[in-house]
């Protein structure tokens, strides 16, 4: 049997460890909607929400796919929920990080917790934002870095995914 592509250690560290209860799968990929597929994962392919086409240089395409982070958080706090998102190489070894990572956020006075890679950058792989008024201006701000028009980008934010 073929090893997923979505790391399962991840998967496995986010509801163990993590304390993650509901989750979803983002795939852009052939191999990764395979993979959802086979393995029973709850996934949704994100194609629909790239900010452009891939399959055009490799690196190219995970840079259109990371512009996703924003989008799809953006949606999810829109809908009320908390988001931690967190990339498929990430591994959680404290218990229970969300609900810690959570109220780190509300006791602090904070609409989220992000990691620091060197001042002033964050780094985007794993990040909790809570879905308030500043949480969701915050990914919209996000967004707006994006090289495509602010409109274009508010419409991927608001179209329907499908699951795969």
């Amino acid at each position: 049997m073929r090893r997923p592509a979505g790391q399962p250690n991840a998967i496995y560290s986010m509801v163990r460890m993590a304390g993650v209860t509901n989750y979803l799968l983002f795939a852009w990929t052939n191999t990764s909607l395979a993979d959802c597929e086979t393995f029973n994962l709850p996934c949704a392919n994100i194609r629909p929400l790239l900010l452009e086409p891939i399959d055009k240089d490799v690196w190219r395409d995970i840079t259109v796919a990371m512009w996703s982070k924003p989008v799809l958080t953006l949606r999810a706090l829109r809908a009320g929920y908390v988001v931690l998102l967190s990339d498929s190489d990430v591994a959680f070894t404290t218990k229970p990080l969300f609900e810690l990572l959570t109220q780190l956020a509300v006791r602090s006075h904070a609409d989220g917790a992000f990691q620091e890679e060197g001042t002033p950058r964050l780094n985007s792989g794993m990040f909790l934002v809570l879905p308030n008024e500043r949480g969701i201006q915050g990914m919209e701000i996000w967004l707006n870095r994006s090289s495509l028009p602010w409109r274009l980008a508010a419409l991927l934010a608001t179209r329907r995914i499908k699951p795969s």
